[in-house]
């Protein structure tokens, strides 16, 4: 093999190796490209349209959007319940569960946390049940 082949060779492997280990930067692209084209829609908008016929207290899922906008650094206004915003929270999963457990004052066993992290859907549901199952309510339910 002449050296512009070993060359040739050398760089497409490189390449490839690259675009491997920088998967997860295309998805945060994508997902943020797409989450920020959006047109926002309010707090009331987003129960409205999303969790009203959910049992899942009014302002729970809002909270739980508050806190992936500030750890994903996403539009607040632009995310959806079922984004799946597991690139943003992977690196964060600890810090983001702690903030989710503060902000309600639960305490979420690991096996939901693995489940849960992904959207503020799955995350406002299990924060519900268990509010539930403890006897509280963070607010009037969806109607």
């Amino acid at each position: 093999m002449d050296t512009v082949g070993s060359i040739v060779i050398f760089g497409a492997c490189i390449w490839v190796l690259w675009w491997m280990l920088h998967g997860d930067q295309r998805k945060f692209r994508k997902l943020e490209a797409e989450v920020c084209a959006r047109q926002p829609i309010s707090d009331q908008e987003f129960e409205s349209q999303y969790f009203r016929c959910v049992q899942v207290p009014i302002d729970v899922a809002i909270r739980i959007r508050r806190v992936f906008a500030k750890f994903t650094g996403l539009p607040i206004q632009n995310i959806l319940p079922d984004d799946d915003l597991r690139p943003y929270v992977l690196d964060n999963e600890d810090e983001v569960l702690d903030a989710i457990e503060k902000e309600f004052a639960l305490t979420i066993s690991n096996s939901h946390s693995v489940k849960i992290l992904t959207t503020v859907r799955s995350v406002s549901m299990v924060i519900a049940e268990q509010m539930r199952a403890a006897g509280r309510n963070a607010g009037r339910l969806a109607q």
